[in-house]
């Protein structure tokens, strides 16, 4: 470049900044009266807590904030979700995944294949999107709640789901709640002790596992005596092959079952009445992710969720749930975090969420 044209070049940088510099302490006054900065301040410094019982320091801390009232809330997850579909219409799309088509293992330069955690990497060939209505996921949902109650789960029992983020997780995660049992997570690449430690800790009876962490729980079988059935979310649109040799190997008093046959059996038995949860019942069991130690169990109740979704996450939300059919949200989050999980069902309430398999 040229001597002149760098100064030229230079003089129109120098201009442009001149330019924008004016251009914002010229209108600086106007846009400070116009948008009352302080009174977001104000707001954002506001206490959103208080003592449930003010003359106990001891006491729990509650959500200090006006309660948002939007029509689909009830008292509980289980009521609420047996009414969205009602509310929206049972055709309006509500979840999207991708299914895999096709996976070949992740090899570095070395000719080894990548692992993580343990895990091999694999590239994955996935499908367009595939949409669930509320009305197909009600369906769907309910089947899965009855064809679990067929594997003796019952109402209070607690249910452990292992599995990375999918929609699988998420339905199953509203079939334990129309089922009345609890959630219990744990992150899905926590180490082996954790995964022992949780599991005896809540005594699960009953799991739900995706396929790929399968070996992992045949490995760690025989320290985990309480699990009695394991329910496993097989491999769609993959060779038979990946699945039955990832489920192989278990000892014969486990009960093994994929997840689309508990659907089946529970779409052919005739309609169940569920009991309906409390709001102080518990709804999910969370696990950390065991960092400093053995991972350790925060429980929330259905009130705490339903309070956490609606008065938390629809409040700052508010503007966009009024958007509803123009948002898609793209989960990537561990659902076993409380974050992921709240934000999920807050959205679930109307705006699309959209699962990248």
């Amino acid at each position: 470049m040229s001597h002149q044209r760098k100064i030229l070049v230079s003089v129109i940088i120098l201009l442009v900044r001149v330019f924008v510099n004016v251009y914002t302490y010229v209108t600086l006054p106007y846009y400070y009266f116009k948008q009352k900065p302080w009174n977001r301040l104000k707001r954002a410094n506001r206490c959103r807590s208080k003592l449930e019982d003010p003359n106990d320091s001891d006491s729990a801390w509650i959500c200090d904030e006006p309660e948002i009232t939007y029509p689909v809330i009830k008292p509980t997850v289980t009521e609420t979700l047996n009414n969205l579909a009602d509310y929206h219409g049972q055709q309006t799309p509500i979840l999207a995944y991708r299914e895999v088509l096709s996976a070949e293992e992740s090899v570095g330069a070395d000719g080894k294949a990548r692992r993580i955690d343990g895990r091999s990497l694999r590239k994955y060939r996935l499908s367009d999107y595939k949409w669930l209505t509320y009305g197909e996921i009600d369906t769907i949902t309910t089947a899965i709640a009855k064809g679990l109650a067929a594997n003796g789960a019952a109402f209070g029992d607690k249910i452990l789901i292992l599995s990375e983020t999918r929609v699988e997780w998420f339905l199953c995660a509203q079939a334990v709640a129309k089922l009345g049992a609890s959630v219990v997570t744990l992150f899905s690449n926590l180490g082996d002790e954790g995964i022992v430690y949780g599991i005896n800790q809540t005594e699960i009876k009953l799991m739900i596992v995706s396929c790929d962490l399968m070996p992992k729980i045949r490995s760690l079988i025989t320290q985990i005596p309480t699990v009695e059935t394991i329910v496993y979310i097989e491999h769609k649109n993959l060779h038979k092959d990946i699945t039955t040799s990832q489920v192989n190997g278990f000892p014969d008093n486990i009960r093994l079952q994929s997840l689309q046959e508990v659907e089946r059996t529970g779409t052919q038995m005739s309609d169940i009445e569920f009991q309906t949860p409390k709001p102080e019942d518990v709804f999910v069991i969370m696990y950390t992710s065991g960092t400093t130690g053995p991972p350790k169990a925060a429980i929330a109740t259905h009130r705490q969720m339903v309070d956490g979704s609606a008065n938390t996450a629809l409040l700052a939300l508010k503007d966009v749930i009024s958007e509803s059919r123009s948002h898609t949200y793209i989960a990537f989050l561990p659902l076993a975090h409380v974050f992921e999980l709240t934000v999920e069902f807050a959205l679930f309430y109307g705006i699309v969420i959209s699962f990248l398999t």
